[in-house]
């Protein structure tokens, strides 16, 4: 804030040079402003998309947990039909 300060007082009392100076400072601040933005816009895609990818693995998790209940009902229905059977063939 008092570089700005200093910087009004050189172009309101000074020439030339005053300004140029002035303007690079003030395309180093904007370089840093988008700098910042640029970063921050990144920070938020990349948590956006670890989002997506947590809620797809969690997705997947929850597929796989259904898929080996489904195993285990078709392995405990297979047991039961081959008890079925054996007890049969013993007739």
């Amino acid at each position: 804030m008092i570089d700005v300060e200093i910087y009004r007082l050189l172009i309101q009392f000074s020439g030339g040079t005053a300004v140029i100076v002035a303007i690079i400072y003030l395309l180093k601040e904007l370089n840093e402003l988008l700098k910042s933005k640029t970063s921050n816009n990144l920070d938020k895609r990349v948590k956006d998309l670890e989002k997506i990818a947590s809620n797809d693995m969690h997705e997947m998790r929850e597929d796989i947990n259904h898929l080996q209940k489904e195993v285990s009902d078709l392995k405990e229905r297979v047991a039961r039909i081959e008890t079925i059977l054996k007890m049969r063939n013993k007739e």
